[in-house]
């Protein structure tokens, strides 16, 4: 198992370039570990928000610098990507349109009765896909076309006033009595995150503002409709671990879509979520439970939305579960997740090893939680906690082939099945590998993280 390293010099063998001058404006490097430093979308300083500039990340104590800023050269990083540019994004492509899965959108454009393949969750997998190629298009002309192709087709499925959503505008569906925004709803907000964090890279990475557009209409529709004094239109604690809440990830695209556009509605809307939520009472968050990737994304949500703004109620919660989840309930692989009753986690050092469900999407969604606590404090037990997790939690969940993925990873279990049913992990996996692993190997004062 790979463990967190002690402080070192990175020698040149670890193929880290760092490019621009942002790279020139790090003053005091420290090195303090060989570690992945992994940033969410928007892991840049700079946001290009029409004509003006935005200030953000005003309450980290150390700050991402732009993606095009950290090149990869050869080396053991460099090769895995590499793998995920070449061989993942057009293996996952080939699976998307064997599946129905854009043709879903087509369906929903051309208004068309006929069945909506598989579930309400689907549109993630197409999202999280479109994000990744979005990071790779700048490298590759066949991810480029790709991208363009996918975009067209997604967006030819957006209703006039921003909605996007297959499912619930689905003609049979609708038919049958589901409509958008319905209690009972599931993924809704969820999709709508991962459209919004594919947009901001196309607009980022390649300077596109086709899909970010699209998604500040529907950023808009959402926040009209549910901002207060109006409520979130979904139940809340339903009973199953799974079904507390809709399933977060909003929380993180709204934060980085006010990073590039500077509409503060949508860090009130965050804000608005957690307090809804029950996030500073003492009944629903005092420990860590439930679906361990919702989570852990929301967590990760909560201290992006402290960076913005510097509100100690919720470092106080967000810290004290970070604390939970560490000396509790995770494993020693870095893995949370210990039962599949829910994908959740268990109860304090309920942490089985066979029978351990440590799914790899919520190792992803931690890796996001520890980088978002090193910026806000600087503080090297995160760095640790997301090394530990990204080689042991998340690299495990690849195949060398670069176009198989396994779920599971139950410690000391010689073998597992692979899992290419399950979209949600490769396209997370592709997701992480093209966004976060370039972007974000330095950041501004005082912290220099290098790779390993």
């Amino acid at each position: 198992m790979r463990q967190p390293q002690s402080p070192c010099r990175y020698p040149p063998q670890y193929g880290v370039q760092i490019h621009s001058e942002q790279a020139n404006q790090v003053q005091e490097i420290r090195v303090f570990k060989i570690v992945f430093v992994i940033v969410l979308c928007a892991a840049s300083v700079e946001v290009r928000a029409g004509d003006g500039q935005v200030e953000t990340y005003p309450y980290a104590r150390v700050r991402p610098i732009s993606h095009d800023a950290v090149k990869l050269a050869d080396g053991f990083w460099h090769d895995i990507r590499a793998r995920s540019r070449d061989v993942g994004i057009a293996s996952l492509h080939r699976l998307f349109e064997s599946k129905g899965y854009f043709e879903n959108f087509r369906i929903c454009a051309d208004g068309r009765s006929e069945k909506h393949f598989r579930r309400m969750n689907c549109n993630e997998f197409i999202y999280k896909h479109m994000e990744a190629m979005a990071w790779y298009a700048p490298e590759s002309k066949l991810v480029s076309g790709l991208l363009r192709d996918a975009s067209a087709t997604v967006l030819s499925a957006q209703q006039p006033d921003g909605y996007l959503n297959t499912y619930y505008e689905n003609q049979l569906i609708k038919a049958k009595g589901e409509v958008r925004f319905a209690e009972e709803n599931r993924c809704e907000f969820y999709s709508f995150g991962h459209f919004t964090q594919a947009a901001i890279a196309d607009y980022r990475a390649n300077g596109n503002r086709a899909l970010l557009d699209a998604a500040i209409r529907f950023a808009d529709l959402i926040v009209s409709n549910f901002a207060d004094p109006n409520d979130l239109p979904y139940k809340l604690y339903q009973g199953p671990v799974n079904k507390k809440y809709e399933h977060p990830n909003h929380e993180l695209a709204l934060v980085e879509l006010y990073r590039v556009t500077g509409d503060r509605r949508y860090l009130d809307f965050v804000m608005q979520t957690l307090t809804e939520y029950g996030y500073f009472g003492k009944e629903h968050f005092n420990e860590m439970w439930g679906h361990a990737v919702m989570e852990n994304l929301l967590e990760a949500g909560a201290v992006d939305l402290y960076l913005e703004t510097g509100d100690q109620r919720i470092w106080q919660v967000v810290s004290k579960l970070w604390d939970d989840m560490r000396e509790r309930k995770m494993y020693v692989t870095g893995g949370t997740g210990s039962t599949n009753h829910g994908e959740a986690y268990g109860k304090p050092y309920e942490l089985p090893n066979a029978s351990a469900y440590s799914e790899t999407c919520a190792s992803i969604a931690s890796v996001f939680w520890h980088h978002k606590m090193l910026l806000a404090t600087s503080d090297a037990k995160y760095a640790d906690e997301m090394e530990r997790a990204l080689y042991n939690g998340v690299l495990v969940g690849h195949g060398l082939d670069g176009s198989s993925y396994f779920y599971q990873n139950p410690p000391g279990v010689a073998s597992r099945q692979e899992r290419t049913k399950r979209p949600s992990l490769p396209v997370a996996s592709l997701h992480l590998l093209s966004s976060k692993l370039a972007s974000a190997v330095c950041l501004h004062r005082p912290v220099h993280l290098h790779l390993g």
